[in-house]
This record gives structure tokens, C-alpha cells and sequence, in this order.
């Protein structure tokens, strides 16, 4: 019904008179159900290790080079058309980051995307793959299979990475979204990289118990709260630390008077900071490493594993 409907839009901008159903509601088209399966971090680490069952024979030839389409899929959020017809003349390496220049498929425009490590882990294992094949006009993944074949093959290694789920190629875009989003990308980064325009991106940012639990230390200014409140109309003064410093944008915290200011000297140097800082310090979830030397009280809510 779909393309019936695109057919009779066509015909009435050629300006011809048609009846149109589906203007007087005498038609409706269901709403199609959403595909919204993605791969969370511990079933992406289970597909990533099928990777060395190669050499065990666990996996075949065809699987193995599904897989590495998938993965470079998840590490990166191409469509497979791009995917597919990627060459290496693709790549870029006059910047101080390898980028992928290609223009998209499906909206015939140039899309560019910065090569992370897992992905240029997937470009290297092609490269040694195939290193006989190799052109510079030539596809980066030498055995390439239609999306059907795909989407089949992919049903088999879910069933081998014991992930109980209708995987299909699409999920890997699903996938790099929401990492993407749980990482904090910026959304029009986010949509620039996906190839989006408008609210699309949002449809692919998947959003569930699972992704909930991961957040937790996302919502440590609940803590700040608990600290601060507990101190008040006393002569303490508080310091945020790290990420902590998003807590400046809300509005609740301009009540407390002791929240003075934020405290950190270097990018990502705990110890140093903590070493530093001339007074007691309040770890609030699981997100730093671990401190071997550290000056001052330090108060954590859990244990490091």
C-alpha cells in the first residue's frame, strides 16, 4: 500500500486527476513496527571475539568476512550499501586522524568519519586478509555478499555468540548510535557521522533497562546533592572534580552558598589531583581507576574491581 500511495503522489505533482484513497482516510496504512535491536556492550565484545574462532575453524570463510562488515558497521555506523561498495581510495591520510571520505549512497551526499580504533582494527585484518588483492580501486572487503546473504549469516553468528536476537546488518548503525550517545557525542555530531537529517537520529539511540543501569554514574550530582545538604550553614567548602563539573548547569545547585568551585589540575590525571587537593575527597561511583597514593580522606561508595 506504501507504494501505491508513492505512485498516486507521483501522478497527481505531474498534475493529472486521480482519485486519491488515501486523502479521505477510505485507506490506512498501518503503522509498520519498529526494528529497534542493537547490540549492547557485552553481546558486541561476544561477536568481537568470534574474530580468533577463525583459526579454530568455528567460523567459515563467508562468516568471517560477514562478521568484519558487521563489526566495521558497529565501529562506525555505515549503511551497508556504503559498507559495501567502500574502497580503499576511501581513506584519507593526510589529516593526524585517518577519515573515511565516501559519498553516500542513499542520499548522494559526501560523508565523513574519523576511523576510532576498533575500526582501524577491521581496516588492518582486511588488509592482511586480502593482502594479495589489494588496489587502491579496489572494495576494502574483498568478499562482499548481498544484504540478504548478509542478514542470514548474521542470524548464524548470533546464534554462535549466544545472543538471542533477530539480528539483521541495520543493527550495527542501531548499535554505534547509542554508543555514540552514551559516550557524549555531541546529537548534531552524532547525526552528522550518521548521514541523519532532522529527528531520524533519535529513532536510532536505543534507550532501555540495560542502558539505564550503564548511565547510573551519569546522575552522581544526586550525590553532590546529599554531600552539600549535609554541610550547609557549616565553614566547608566543596569542590567538583572531572565530569562532575556538568553540575554548574543546574539551576538547583545555586542555593548552596559552599559549593565554591571545581578542582582539577590536569585531563585525566587522578592521582595527581587527588594527591593535591588539600582536603577530604568523595568518590561517588566506579568511573576512576584505581589510587595507589593519595593524600587526604577518601570516602567511595563501592569498592574497584
Amino acid at each position: 500500500l506504501a507504494q501505491i500511495k508513492s505512485v498516486i503522489h507521483y501522478i497527481e505533482a505531474l498534475e493529472i486527476n486521480i482519485e486519491n484513497p488515501f486523502k479521505t482516510n477510505d485507506i490506512h496504512i498501518e503503522k509498520a513496527c519498529s526494528n529497534d535491536v542493537y547490540l549492547n556492550d557485552e553481546e558486541l565484545y561476544r561477536m568481537v571475539r568470534l574474530l580468533s574462532q577463525r583459526k579454530e575453524k568455528q567460523i567459515n570463510n563467508k562468516e568471517y568476512s560477514v562478521l568484519m562488515m558487521f563489526l566495521f558497521g558497529c565501529a562506525t555506523g555505515m549503511r551497508f550499501s556504503d559498507v559495501h561498495s567502500l574502497k580503499w581510495s576511501n581513506l584519507n591520510f593526510e589529516h593526524r586522524n585517518v577519515v573515511l571520505e565516501f559519498l553516500c549512497t542513499k542520499t548522494r551526499k559526501m560523508n565523513y568519519i574519523p576511523l576510532n580504533p576498533m575500526a582501524e582494527d577491521i581496516v588492518c585484518r582486511s588488509a592482511y586478509e586480502w593482502k594479495d588483492d589489494y588496489e587502491y580501486n579496489k572494495t576494502l572487503f574483498v568478499r562482499t555478499y548481498s544484504n540478504t546473504t548478509v542478514n542470514k549469516t548474521l542470524k548464524t553468528l548470533a546464534k554462535k555468540a549466544r545472543i538471542n536476537k533477530n539480528l539483521t546488518f541495520h543493527a550495527s548503525r542501531r548499535t554505534f548510535a547509542t554508543y555514540c550517545r552514551d559516550n557524549n557525542l555531541t546529537r548534531d555530531l552524532r547525526k552528522t557521522t550518521l548521514g541523519h537529517s532532522g529527528d531520524v537520529t533519535d529513532r536510532y539511540e536505543q534507550w532501555n533497562a540495560y542502558e539505564a543501569s550503564k548511565a547510573k554514574d551519569s546522575f552522581a550530582f544526586l550525590d553532590l546533592e546529599k554531600i552539600l545538604t549535609s554541610v550547609e550553614g557549616l565553614n566547608i567548602n566543596v569542590y567538583t572534580h572531572h565530569e562532575m563539573i556538568s553540575a554548574f548547569q543546574y539551576k538547583e545547585f545555586n542555593k548552596f552558598t559552599n559549593l565554591v568551585g571545581h578542582y582539577q589540575k590536569s585531563d585525566n590525571n587522578f592521582q595527581l589531583d587527588f594527591a593535591s587537593f588539600p582536603g577530604p575527597i568523595y568518590i561517588s561511583g566506579n568511573a576512576v581507576p584505581k589510587i595507589d597514593v593519595i593524600r587526604g580522606q577518601i570516602k567511595k561508595k563501592k569498592k574497584y574491581p
